[in-house]
């Protein structure tokens, strides 16, 4: 969700730090969904390839989830873009880039972990620039990153006369995987 706690050391904890060519710190009251939200202020001097900014997760063999997040830049001057990257056993899923100047827009995508596999990491990351001016500036916000389940439809019951008061009644959500009643 929101970065609305002060980050822990704790092993499942985002793990957020600076390094050359940014600072970044948690920034009261400019949070979208609540009063903090994370930010990068980049000066313009590395050509960064892997921000300071991932999260182990542990997560359901086979299963799929929806990763979100909100983001929000200022004057971000890259041609490559940030982006988040979920790492999932030998697949990764990323985001879509984040350049330029933006309002707070929401950005999602969904992946399926691997079978057998039991932890993901999150992290953001930029591809290096090739560009003369590979320096990235400027500033980017982050919150509300969630990474949620989706649910399998149910398999139908085989005899559906013999179950009809175990059928569960209301509208079929497909896109989720899930009934709403």
């Amino acid at each position: 969700g929101g970065f609305e706690l002060v980050e822990t050391s704790a092993p499942l904890d985002w793990r957020i730090r600076d390094y050359p060519g940014y600072r970044v710190k948690g920034a009261e009251g400019e949070g979208v969904e609540g009063s903090r939200a994370i930010r990068f202020n980049f000066d313009g001097k590395e050509n960064l390839t892997r921000i300071g900014m991932e999260q182990y997760l542990v997560v359901e063999p086979s299963a799929e989830y929806e990763f979100s997040f909100q983001a929000r830049c200022e004057e971000l001057s890259t041609d490559q873009g940030i982006y988040f990257q979920v790492r999932a056993g030998d697949r990764n899923w990323n985001s879509s880039r984040i350049l330029g100047s933006r309002e707070w827009a929401r950005y999602s995508g969904n992946l399926t972990v691997p079978e057998g596999v039991k932890t993901a990491v999150v992290r953001l990351a930029r591809n290096p620039s090739h560009r003369i001016d590979s320096l990235i500036r400027g500033q980017l916000w982050l919150d509300s990153v969630t990474l949620r389940g989706r649910r399998k439809p149910v398999q139908p019951v085989e005899s559906p006369t013999m179950c009809t008061e175990l059928a569960p009644r209301g509208s079929w959500r497909e896109e989720w995987g899930y009934y709403s009643f």
